[in-house]
């Protein structure tokens, strides 16, 4: 991956209301996908996976 990822305000104040377990598995996820370039899907639970789909479209958007 050539582009920076972009944590804003906003992605760091998500993590940081949810409980540990769940900040824990999002920030593994992200780490994941944005330095190591793998599929953090197959380790998320299902409500896991909706709040990353959620958390990755902030740092979508604050990439552009």
């Amino acid at each position: 991956m050539n582009t920076s990822a972009i944590f804003s305000e906003r992605v760091v104040n998500v993590l940081r209301g949810l409980p540990v377990a769940e900040q824990t598995a999002i920030t593994s996820a992200l780490t994941a996908e944005f330095i190591y370039g793998t599929n953090p899907d197959k380790g998320l639970s299902p409500l896991q996976s909706i709040l990353y789909t959620m958390i990755r479209s902030y740092v979508e958007r604050d990439m552009h």
